[in-house]
């Protein structure tokens, strides 16, 4: 099931790079670039984060959409 509708990025690739060491939204979009379009998915890349890691770091414009 896809994660970022505009890249095509699944739920699984970005819990990949999650595990591989991405620990904020802003390093999982330059890592796979989910979220690095239009920008709504980016609550449900911190999401993943949060059950991954076990919390989220979220600059104050990470999450705005474009």
């Amino acid at each position: 099931m896809y994660l970022c509708l505009c890249k095509g990025i699944t739920w699984e690739t970005v819990q990949e790079t999650v595990k591989s060491g991405a620990n904020s939204i802003s390093q999982v979009m330059n890592k796979c670039e989910a979220g690095s379009d239009c920008g709504t998915c980016r609550f449900r890349i911190a999401k993943v984060l949060e059950q991954s890691i076990g919390h989220t770091k979220i600059e104050s414009e990470e999450l705005k959409s474009e």
